[in-house]
């Protein structure tokens, strides 16, 4: 009964020293400095908090840390408003801390090339020393901006209004380079919006388990270019290099959304179905690009665009000099790709002084993805008097153009007109336009009626695919 006594006696001084003494000693300027001086020598980063330090009870003993700021100024990887660290109260008796929580208030995570280049050039390896087994039964955060942007490349993917809970966070004992190899958690993450460049979605749910040193992401779903799509993404750190496996279906997105960099006074109407699956595998993004293998497929039928008419820009090609094939194949036939290829690419010659519409009857893009080489395999379209198809590849790595050509059909897929493209994505160079065949009559009845119809001359077959001329 003495022990007893004695030992409900020293739990309730402890209860006291939490309530009186620790909060002033928390509190104090010195002791938050010297907090903030310990987490940028832990982290290799400087660490401030701007705001109070506090303590409380309820709903457990937990520590909040007012406007927390780790990174430079300026180039912050994360700026939270509040972060409350939840702390086993028993352990303590014995000197021990038990983080049984962290919850982080509107934080702001960004990532960059450049943020990570400011990194000691041994930041990593100096993580090298074991890590304690450690357990962090719940990390959440709520009302967050994710954010990767690289000035360079000209890319930036945001997500906004974030809400992530996660579940038995482990990380076993063993270096800093398995980590993610030792890694197990349950997560659940969502967003109201995303963008990723000028294209925006809504709605990101994401589902993440991890466990044996994988990681997988699945199911992911969005709202995106009007569509909803369903995506999985695995990724595999067993090994020295991970390996990702990526897959992207988006039916019914609109063409409205795909071609929303379009001036005002262009309009367009209609879905188009996506498919993507990818394989990847190395350490940075160069490596996972050259490695990446796979396919993308973007099918869509009865597509109209307001503003330009494409039958006419094709009937007065004898006539227009200006005109490029280029221009219209630039607009519909690399799909997602078309996103990455024409990023730089100038349509004025094709919009200008255009009106109308044009109705594309079918639209087929599919890609083959081999050693970070796009290779078309059925890229065409067809319009109501024309169809216009597409070989060559795309070097995603070095982003070129090669081999590239773009070719008015006759009804037997015989190229009759064509055009060539190369160089950089930022800035291709078009070759002139060739008419392949010795005119008897003109171009538009070689390409209506097909030119061994006309001029008697065997051609070889240019495309062979699914979409089928006009009637």
């Amino acid at each position: 009964m003495e022990k007893t006594l004695k030992t409900f006696g020293l739990i309730a001084l402890f209860i006291v020293l939490l309530l009186v003494v620790l909060p002033n000693v928390l509190e104090s300027n010195e002791n938050k400095i010297r907090i903030e001086m310990l987490a940028s020598e832990a982290l290799s980063m400087e660490t401030h908090i701007e705001g109070p330090l506090t303590i409380g009870l309820l709903p457990g003993l937990h520590l909040t840390l007012g406007k927390l700021r780790i990174g430079e100024q300026g180039q912050e990887l994360l700026v939270a408003e509040r972060a409350r660290i939840g702390i086993a109260m028993l352990p303590l008796l014995v000197g021990n801390i038990k983080i049984l929580s962290i919850n982080l208030d509107q934080p702001n995570f960004s990532i960059a090339p450049s943020i990570l280049a400011n990194l000691p050039s041994d930041y990593f390896a100096s993580m090298e020393d074991s890590l304690d087994v450690q357990e962090i039964p719940e990390f959440s955060f709520s009302g967050a901006t994710l954010r990767y942007f690289d000035n360079q490349a000209e890319e930036i993917l945001s997500a906004m209004d974030c809400d992530m809970q996660m579940q038995k966070a482990l990380t076993q004992s063993g270096s800093a380079k398995t980590l993610l190899q030792n890694l197990s958690f349950d997560a659940e993450l969502s967003c109201a919006e995303f963008q990723y460049n000028s294209y925006s979605g809504s709605d990101l749910k994401v589902i993440a388990v991890a466990a044996g040193g994988v990681i997988n992401f699945a199911p992911i779903t969005m709202q995106f270019l009007d569509g909803q799509g369903t995506a999985g993404i695995l990724a595999d750190f067993s090994n020295a290099t991970p390996r990702y496996q990526v897959s992207y279906v988006l039916p019914g997105l609109k063409l409205k959304g795909l071609l929303n960099t379009l001036p005002a006074q262009y309009t367009a109407a209609g879905a188009l179905d996506l498919t993507l699956n990818l394989e990847m595998v190395g350490n940075d993004s160069a490596q996972l690009m050259q490695s990446a293998k796979g396919a993308i497929f973007l099918h869509g039928a009865q597509l109209t665009l307001t503003g330009i008419d494409l039958d006419e820009k094709f009937e007065k090609f004898e006539s227009s000099q200006n005109f490029n094939l280029i221009d219209a194949g630039a607009f519909f036939f690399a799909g997602p790709l078309g996103l990455l290829a024409t990023k730089g690419y100038d349509f004025t010659s094709l919009l200008a002084q255009s009106s109308g519409s044009s109705e594309i009857s079918s639209l087929i893009s599919d890609w083959k993805i081999a050693d970070g080489m796009a290779q078309s395999v059925d890229v065409a379209m067809a319009t109501g008097q024309y169809r216009v198809a597409l070989q060559g590849q795309l070097d995603l790595v070095n982003a070129q153009f090669v081999d590239v050509t773009i070719a008015m059909l006759d009804r037997e897929g015989c190229s009759v007109i064509q055009q060539k493209v190369h160089g950089s994505f930022a800035q291709p160079e078009v070759d002139q336009s060739q008419i392949l065949f010795t005119l008897a009559s003109p171009v538009l009845k070689l390409l209506r009626q097909g030119a061994a119809f006309i001029t008697d001359e065997s051609c070889e077959v240019f495309y062979s695919g699914e979409v089928a001329a006009p009637e």
